[in-house]
């Protein structure tokens, strides 16, 4: 008998720590795998509940109840200095070969060991690998996801890093275009006065030519401004226009390209905000109002409305990320220090005040 409880008490209180202890562990493996299968490898949770579920579940309760229950049968749970865990009794009888073990074996370090510091070593492993692989995920969709905003915006309005680069090529551009224009101006003047000294004498040879051609065309000049005096509109041209006279100012038309133009807009909005799922077949239609004989329009296709709906907001990514660095945080600060616990215990029987302070506090 023990100051409190008994051998039958400690055995029950060893197993069930054993078996919630490794069942938790392994349960927040499985939930490490569940969220890598569907952000690492888009697995959806209907094929994860079938093909994976099933196993994961399997592992997690069959494999500490089996082990519980073989350590039970062995004695194992005894006496291990705070609580009844894997431990030979009396501890003694593992350090001197002399005193034989009343309860386990000398085997219980080994035990101790392969069943309980291993598998927190292993999940550790997994769940950290896991988690950084859905971490670099999540900021890899984070960086296309920027890309597509950035080219989005840029049909907007550019950045300025790309407004400072088309100043200076534009700055250059024009000093080379003033360069060319005036070495060919130069060239174009010396060329001009050798050829009008050719010119001199043709203008005084063809003079009387000239005033003959002018004279018989007098009335087929006179013509032509006459016809372009009445071809000329009255009015300014508008955007509107009918097939019988494009100049015309059609009122319900304007209020129709309006209606039109207004619709893309707010369109837009509720496709760029996510709030409204636009359907991938629907066409918004407005008027060009070109001068056609068939009427010209611009198609807004709205076929990238799911993906846009479908791509993460910024806040959905920092609120992944924020969940997945808390998940890490809480990982560290509930298993690295019982396995440090652990440790200390398998390799030193003195109790020190760093272990006795984890305990207390973890």
């Amino acid at each position: 008998m023990y100051a409190i409880g008994s051998v039958a008490s400690c055995d029950i209180q060893g197993f069930f720590m054993y078996l919630g202890g490794i069942g938790s562990l392994l349960y927040n493996t499985t939930l490490s795998i569940y969220y890598m299968s569907l952000i690492q490898f888009s697995m959806s949770e209907i094929n994860f509940k079938k093909k994976v579920e099933p196993w994961c579940h399997l592992i997690a309760n069959i494999t500490p109840i089996a082990i519980g229950i073989y350590l039970l049968i062995n004695e194992e749970f005894n006496f291990a200095g705070k609580t009844c865990y894997i431990a030979a009794a009396p501890r003694e009888c593992l350090h001197n070969d002399e005193i034989d073990c009343e309860r386990g074996s000398k085997k219980s370090r080994k035990y101790a060991l392969w069943f309980s510091v291993i598998p927190f070593a292993l999940a550790f492993i997994v769940i950290l690998t896991n988690m950084i692989i859905i971490v670099t995920k999540v900021i890899k969709q984070k960086m296309s996801s920027d890309r597509w905003r950035l080219s989005a915006a840029n049909d907007d309005e550019e950045s300025k890093l790309i407004k400072w680069a088309k100043l200076i090529i534009s700055f250059f551009s024009k000093e080379q275009k003033q360069t060319s224009v005036t070495v060919s101006s130069s060239n174009l003047r010396t060329k001009s006065k050798k050829n009008n000294e050719a010119s001199s004498s043709l203008i005084v040879e063809n003079t009387s030519k000239i005033s003959e051609i002018v004279s018989s065309n007098d009335e087929e000049l006179q013509i032509l401004h006459i016809a372009a005096a009445v071809a000329k509109p009255k009015g300014a041209t508008s955007r509107s226009g009918t097939e019988v006279d494009p100049y015309a100012f059609d009122l319900r038309k304007v209020r129709k390209s309006i209606r039109l133009e207004s619709s893309l807009l707010s369109a837009e909005e509720e496709v760029s905000s996510g709030d409204v799922k636009v359907k991938s077949n629907r066409q918004f239609l407005g008027n060009t109002g070109k001068r056609s004989k068939n009427k010209s329009s611009i198609e807004h296709d709205a076929s990238n409305a799911d993906d846009r709906c479908n791509t993460p907001t910024r806040s959905d990514e920092e609120k992944a990320i924020d969940h997945a660095l808390l998940y890490i945080g809480s990982f560290f600060m509930c298993y690295i220090f019982s396995l440090i616990t652990r440790i200390v215990k398998f390799f030193r029987s003195d109790e020190p005040f760093a272990l006795a302070l984890l305990n207390r506090v973890f």
